[in-house]
């Protein structure tokens, strides 16, 4: 049915279309190569270097996925999000692994990730008030 004046998306609906998205990406990641799970021993610092190593490749992609995530177009997402998104599209985690990864970065405030900020400090350019879709 469609509604006029806008459209409005229940939680349901929004998590349907993220869970959606992901499976489709999980897809394509399948079609590629299986992520491997990282060596439970490495320093925070290294899974970071790993981390932005892998977002540079897969930017766009990864920005849509925060995007997904982010209903309130507020920029900001959960770290429960976060930890979505990164083990999808980069690397499976520990929870350990995670807590240090989390450490180390910078836009986490009140347990959410400000993910426009997150990019720009790894992709070294500006960030965008909209998303890249």
């Amino acid at each position: 049915a469609r509604l006029t004046g806008g459209t409005h998306h229940t939680p349901k609906h929004t998590q349907h279309v993220v869970n959606t998205f992901l499976t489709s990406l999980g897809d394509l990641e399948e079609e590629t190569a299986p992520q491997p799970q990282l060596d439970v021993a490495i320093s925070g610092e290294e899974l970071l270097h790993q981390l932005k190593n892998k977002i540079k490749t897969r930017c766009p992609e990864i920005k849509q996925a925060f995007y997904s995530f982010d209903s309130e177009r507020s920029s900001f997402i959960s770290l429960e999000d976060f930890l979505k998104v990164v083990e999808n599209f980069i690397f499976p985690l520990t929870r350990s692994q995670f807590d240090q990864l989390v450490k180390r970065i910078e836009g986490v405030s009140n347990n959410k990730l400000n993910y426009n900020q997150f990019l720009f400090k790894i992709n070294k350019s500006k960030p965008r008030d909209t998303p890249i879709l």
